[in-house]
């Protein structure tokens, strides 16, 4: 495995720069903190789950990483569908001090929350609560200056970044989230109005603009349609019922007592910490578009129910909802909270997503294909983070294949990834050949079709033939008045059906401009 296993990163050009107009100030939103991992003699986390699961350290792993690339800490976790594989953690909750990162820490996954985002829709689809194409217009009616825009835009251009929604939304509007007092529904309400007040930046659905906006627009139309905060409708819909007992919002840790790893601004040469207070994290308007936090254990279940719902194990979701968030628009990679690329290692298409506050930096890739996948997570976010954060998913990539990578899927072959059963849909193919047994038909109709043509085809030729009737010239006696064969020669300029080509100039050519349809 080499230095090119990831291959280009989809998103990094994407996530840091919306985000940093945004860190003026923070805002500590910390939900409470449960469910921690025990450890047994030998080191092995153990689940908080009732059905304890002996997990492979990578410890060992993870530390020249680390080290490598001057990170306060940095975790790690294998996993398949049926649960995490291998977990490790290593460094410490804050530079200059001695106090150790653990295995049920909490971090901050930024921008890798925006699939949640997206499943809650699904989710809340299949309740028959809304709609993948209910449209801002049919949500936001009370928002009297929405410009006109915006009234057709839907909830699956939005999550999937083509709905038109800015990358960079007016930085007067941070200084405004930061100072209304209320709660993250007001936050979202203000940013609602002040976004739909403009012109989207680009015609919606034409072109792919990375946009936290834009998630936020979809969180405040669920809170607008459901009467419910967004928060609570995650918690509700999707974090319980997936057993995500540590995820909650914001920074994780509370005031100065160093219960969790604190996030991390500057460099690796000199880290400065961030307390979770106001200025640790984006404004929570931005919830939709990503501020959860949650232990390394809890994360790996969240991915691992997508490698379960891709094979049609998921009580939350049937498996045609999960290959619609996987699924990308046309003319991008970008599916709902996911980019689809192709990798060898990964046996054909892969899902992956990177998420970072400028204070912490999470990436995960899944390989549906093999049923398994990894997620890296540390307390910083310098310049050297994501190379340093590749190289530890190639590291993790690596131990899997050595863990037994090579056995079949413990959920089976899947589905919709495998050529094998697309194949077989055409195999019933066979069905459309009684179509060519109409054909037949078609082929009795061409034969009439010649029998009149050599019908004509003599015709014409007695035509000519009275033609040279007038070939007797003996009567050209009588026109020897020269003045009478000259009329003779007139009827010969009427044989040019001169007419005849001018249907040529027809606008028969006009249909090539149908031909560009098919490239649409």
């Amino acid at each position: 495995m080499n230095a090119r296993i990831l291959g280009s990163r989809p998103m990094a050009r994407h996530l840091l720069a919306p985000l940093v107009c945004a860190l003026v100030a923070g805002w500590a939103a910390a939900a409470p903190l449960s469910a921690r991992l025990a450890q047994d003699n030998g080191g092995n986390a153990r689940s908080a789950n009732p059905r304890e699961v002996e997990l492979v350290a990578l410890e060992e792993l993870l530390e020249p990483i680390r080290v490598r690339h001057g990170l306060p800490a940095l975790g790690g976790v294998i996993f398949r569908s049926n649960g995490p594989m291998a977990l490790g953690v290593t460094g410490f909750r804050r530079v200059r001090d001695e106090t150790p990162a653990e295995r049920g820490d909490l971090w901050h996954i930024g921008s890798c929350g925006k699939s949640m985002t997206a499943m809650l829709v699904a989710v809340l689809v299949q309740k028959e609560r809304i709609r993948f194409e209910t449209t801002l217009g049919e949500v936001f009616d009370d928002v009297p200056d929405m410009h006109a825009g915006w009234r057709d835009v839907t909830l699956h251009q939005l999550l999937g970044h083509r709905g038109g929604a800015p990358a960079q939304p007016d930085p007067a509007l941070w200084v405004k989230l930061w100072a209304i007092k209320g709660s993250p529904r007001d936050q979202r309400r203000l940013l609602v109005e002040d976004v739909l007040a403009r012109e989207p930046e680009t015609v919606p659905g034409t072109s792919f603009v990375y946009s936290n906006a834009g998630y936020a627009l979809v969180g405040a139309a669920l809170e607008k349609r459901l009467g419910l905060p967004f928060e609570q409708l995650l918690s509700e819909e999707v974090l319980t019922p997936l057993g995500l007992v540590t995820a909650g919002f914001g920074a994780p840790g509370h005031g100065e007592a160093l219960d969790q790893p604190r996030g991390h601004r500057g460099n690796e040469r000199e880290p400065v910490a961030v307390e979770p207070d106001v200025r640790a994290d984006n404004p929570p308007a931005l919830s939709p578009a990503g501020r959860v936090h949650l232990s390394l254990i809890d994360w790996s279940r969240y991915l691992a129910a997508h490698l379960g719902g891709r094979r049609g194990q998921s009580a939350l979701l049937p498996r045609e909802a999960f290959e619609f968030l996987h699924r990308p628009l046309p003319g991008q990679d970008y599916a709902l909270g996911w980019s689809r690329v192709e990798r060898p290692w990964g046996q054909g298409r892969v899902l992956t997503h990177s998420g970072s506050n400028t204070m912490w930096y999470a990436v995960t890739w899944l390989a549906p294909t093999r049923d398994f996948g990894v997620a890296v997570v540390t307390n910083a976010a310098f310049a050297t983070t994501q190379g340093a954060l590749d190289e530890a998913v190639r590291a993790l990539i690596q131990r899997f294949e050595a863990l037994g990578g090579t056995e079949p899927p413990p959920g089976g072959p899947l589905p919709s990834d495998q050529p094998p059963p697309p194949e077989p849909l055409p195999e019933p193919a066979p069905q459309p050949e009684p179509v060519p047994a109409p054909e037949p038909q078609p082929e009795p109709t061409p034969e009439p079709v010649p029998e009149p043509e050599p019908e004509p085809v003599p015709e014409p030729e007695p035509v000519p033939e009275p033609v040279p009737e007038p070939e007797p010239q003996p009567e050209p006696e009588p026109p020897q008045p020269e003045p009478d064969p000259e009329p003779v020669p007139e009827p010969i300029p009427e044989p040019p059906p001169a007419p005849e080509p001018e249907p040529d100039p027809l606008p028969d050519p006009e249909p090539t401009p149908d031909v560009p349809p098919p490239d649409a």
